[in-house]
């Protein structure tokens, strides 16, 4: 009798699991889905032949340099996070004090060129660039910097900036703040 009535309560409990997990599965496929592009503030570094977005919130220092060429320094206070992007006549290829974690072949703005990354454990520092890109008689070479544990977040901030490069013959220069479309929102930026 009571292991009868013992069958009876389980069989019960599994029926309202059952039940429970059913209409968990139909709430979270009715649910409204989010929106799949988020809008984040983006502004528009043009100049020289070069042009890329970044988020609207950092901070520039555009460093004057020879008409055609760029030298400009990007950055986040709060995640001190630093990108720089800059151009010259020849290739150069400063040391790097750490770790290669990566090297690879890389395209940006439709030309082919190097990226790579470094750590540094002892300073905790990370490095990743990408260079050895050459359009117009120049030769372009795009860093980013920052700490090790903000490394997700450069790698996300990497990606959009380096992915926005695109290359023309005389460009306008100029900076222009505008909200752009991304299809995944900047860390911070809702």
């Amino acid at each position: 009798m009571e292991s009868k009535k013992l069958r009876i309560i389980l069989l019960i409990i599994a029926a309202m699991l059952l039940i429970g997990g059913i209409v968990a599965v139909v709430r979270y496929v009715r649910a409204p889905e989010s929106p799949s592009e988020q809008v984040a503030a983006r502004a528009q570094y043009v100049k020289g032949n070069a042009s890329f977005s970044y988020p609207a919130t950092w901070h520039q220092n555009d460093i004057p340099t020879s008409p055609g060429f760029i030298s400009v320094q990007l950055y986040d206070v709060g995640d001190g996070i630093v990108f720089v992007a800059s151009s010259n006549e020849e290739e150069s290829d400063p040391q790097v004090d750490g770790t290669v974690t990566r090297d690879a072949a890389i395209i940006v703005g439709g030309i082919s060129g190097k990226e790579r990354a470094w750590e540094n454990e002892k300073t905790q520092a990370v490095v990743l660039r990408a260079d050895q890109i050459t359009f117009g008689g120049r030769a372009y070479r795009f860093e980013m910097f920052g700490q090790l544990s903000r490394k997700v977040l450069m790698e996300k901030y990497w990606r959009d900036i380096v992915s926005s490069v695109q290359f023309a013959e005389a460009q306008e220069e100029g900076i222009i703040a505008a909200p752009t479309t991304s299809s995944a929102p900047m860390e911070g930026q809702q």
